[in-house]
């Protein structure tokens, strides 16, 4: 078949607002995406040049710093050697373990290196992850919450109206289509 002009309605997109929604929901998913490629780029930077042995005295210093960090603490020892192996997807996956990444900003302070992690801090570790902690940070965690259900759901209704649209015009096609076929068989009997 040709193609053939198709209806108006067809032709009308979705209202203006899912459309600057969606666009602006994918906005902010591109600025996550390169927020989270530049804090994986610093950290494997930070640990490439760490095991560069670079010769300046800040690097030499944070270097033996992070030495003493890994051989007295095996969790950091470990997450070192899994990101020299892995690269940037092993930094993204130690990343989410806050009381790893507690521990790593002692070592920069050089605290680590003082002993175990004081039992205030385990303890806020421990009061953040059971989600009673501080008021401000629990609104803010339930209104991001509550703004990804939202952006998921108004992308759904966008979909399943793209969808009808597209499937209305598929059915005018095919209604006017049929009408050809039926006008040329009345016209040849």
């Amino acid at each position: 078949f040709g193609s053939s002009p198709q209806p108006f309605w067809c032709l009308v997109p979705g209202t203006v607002i899912h459309a600057l929604l969606a666009y602006m929901s994918s906005l902010l998913v591109f600025f996550v995406v390169i927020l989270l490629g530049f804090l994986v780029s610093t950290i494997w930077f930070f640990v490439s040049q760490c095991s560069k042995g670079r010769s300046n005295k800040e690097s030499s210093a944070m270097f033996s710093t992070l030495q003493e960090a890994m051989e007295k603490d095996p969790d950091v020892k470990k997450m070192m050697e899994d990101i020299r192996l892995h690269g940037p997807a092993a930094v993204e996956k130690h990343i989410a373990n806050e009381e790893l990444m507690v521990k790593m900003g002692r070592v920069s302070d050089g605290s680590l290196l003082a002993g175990p992690i004081p039992e205030s801090i385990a303890a806020g570790i421990a009061k953040e992850r059971s989600g009673t902690g501080d008021a401000r940070r629990e609104l803010r965690r339930r209104r991001q919450q509550l703004a990804r259900q939202t952006a998921s759901e108004e992308k759904k209704i966008a979909k399943q109206e793209q969808f009808e649209r597209q499937r209305a015009c598929e059915d005018a096609e095919a209604w006017e289509a049929m009408k050809r076929e039926m006008q040329a068989m009345d016209h040849k009997s």
